[in-house]
């Protein structure tokens, strides 16, 4: 250290300006709210960046009401492995921010890291931005990251749909614990590829114990990823912009990979669109192969469709769709809304499937078929021991299929109804699905 440093920490010290060499957040009393530069330590911070310290408190670059940007991204910058963002009573009022490789950031109970108003005008801007960062756990349990999705929408913002709360992009084993996710410009978090020619995917990524509310497109969005774990979450409200789903996988490109993907013991509710939607559009006979696990997951009160199932035109990427032990009910639209080409490789399995007052508007019905293709992949969709709950005069499933389209062996399976009104699909129906039963069930068997 120079001796201007040491002349210059002297007399910061008898300013009393650095309360401490080591003064801690839980220093600081109660019933007085910290202000900017109260929870500074400069020793600290040396000690960090020496690497003395593996630790290090946001609030030793010194907590600032009305913008702790620096603070929080200069802990971040530190090097240390482990960064804490302590509870002061007061939210972190931050700008974007951007992740770094190799460690991990608590967030303590309570505390509520908040977008700056009047900032984020930038379409792509985000809360937190992880590009191609790798070993990153973010662990909040109780904490809030929150962004201001109604400034968004109004005057002197761009029109946009891509400021997220956190963005992994080309990101390597990351984990996020327990953190609730509020009211982004796009999605609470959005998992993909890189936006260059080398569509670097993200890999190995664990979301566990999260909450993601009221956000603008998604809830979860997920683009491209090798190995993604999404574990005992809720998605909840989300209203903006299409498709306004709880979860929506859906590459961009031929190139991305939905590989090792499973989604278990999470609630999807309450969102304008569909609760589940996979969208496979955009891939194609080269892509890698799909694989997509959703189990023990309850879908409930969509404005959309409870599941909605998507390949348009002739694309056929290879692999597998599976549903397993799921629930869905009270929906607007068709429990499950399918629009498949059937001579796709790709199979989907639903099993111990439920669907409950599914449908609600008059002109749907439970499950919805729309296939198309020339019908050469046998069980492309395949029922096993699913039930339908319905007391509408209508039909359980329909179907919207060209006649050259051959479907008796591509939709297989059986479905159980239990309703004293609704009937099983009109004779047609019944001819062409001649491998699904559909049966009349009474409540309680």
């Amino acid at each position: 250290m120079s001796s201007s440093y040491s002349i210059g920490w002297i007399i910061s010290a008898a300013c009393g300006l650095i309360t401490s060499a080591r003064v801690a957040v839980a220093q600081t009393p109660a019933d007085s709210a910290p202000t900017a530069g109260s929870l500074r330590d400069r020793a600290a911070i040396e000690e960090v960046l020496r690497g003395k310290r593996t630790t290090a408190n946001a609030a030793w670059w010194g907590f600032d009401a009305s913008d702790s940007t620096q603070a929080v991204q200069s802990a971040i910058n530190s090097g240390a492995a482990k960064v804490v963002v302590p509870y002061v009573g007061q939210p972190w009022i931050v700008r974007p921010l951007h992740l770094a490789s190799d460690q991990e950031i608590i967030f303590e109970p309570g505390v509520v890291l908040w977008a700056k108003a009047g900032e984020f005008h930038g379409p792509y801007d985000c809360l937190l931005s992880g590009k191609e960062v790798k070993n990153v756990t973010l662990r909040g349990y109780n904490a809030v990251l929150r962004m201001r999705k109604a400034d968004y929408v109004g005057p002197g913002y761009p029109k946009a749909e891509w400021r997220h709360t956190l963005e992994l992009k080309g990101a390597k084993n990351v984990k996020v614990f327990g953190l609730t996710l509020e009211s982004s410009g796009g999605d609470g978090i959005f998992v993909g590829s890189t936006w260059d020619e080398r569509r670097v995917p993200c890999e190995a990524i664990l979301i566990r114990d999260c909450v993601s509310r009221d956000h603008h497109r998604q809830g979860i969005s997920v683009i491209s990823v090798a190995g993604l774990r999404i574990e005992n979450c809720l998605l909840q409200g989300t209203r903006g912009t299409a498709p306004q789903s709880g979860i929506d996988i859906e590459p961009d490109h031929s190139r991305e990979r939905l590989s090792d993907i499973e989604m278990t013991n999470c609630t999807i509710e309450g969102n304008a669109g569909g609760g589940i939607m996979v969208n496979l559009t955009r891939l194609d006979n080269a892509s890698t192969k799909v694989s997509i696990r959703v189990i023990d997951c309850l879908v409930r009160s969509s404005g959309g469709s409870g599941l909605c199932l998507l390949l348009h035109g002739d694309a056929r990427p290879t692999g597998a769709i599976e549903f397993l032990n799921c629930t869905f009910e009270n929906t607007d639209y068709a429990g499950a809304h399918c629009v498949w080409n059937v001579d796709s490789p790709m199979k989907i399995q639903l099993t111990n499937c439920r669907w409950y007052n599914v449908a609600r508007r008059a002109s749907e019905g439970p499950i919805h078929l729309e296939l198309h293709g020339a019908g050469s992949t046998a069980g492309a969709i395949r029922f096993a021991d699913c039930s339908i709950f319905d007391d509408q005069l209508r039909p359980i499933l329909r179907l919207i299929a060209p006649e050259t389209t051959a479907l008796q062996e591509v939709v297989r399976g059986e479905i159980s109804v239990f309703s004293e009104r609704a009937t099983n699909a009109d004779p047609q129906v019944s001819k062409r699905l001649s491998q699904l039963q559909i049966r009349q069930r009474k409540r309680g068997e």
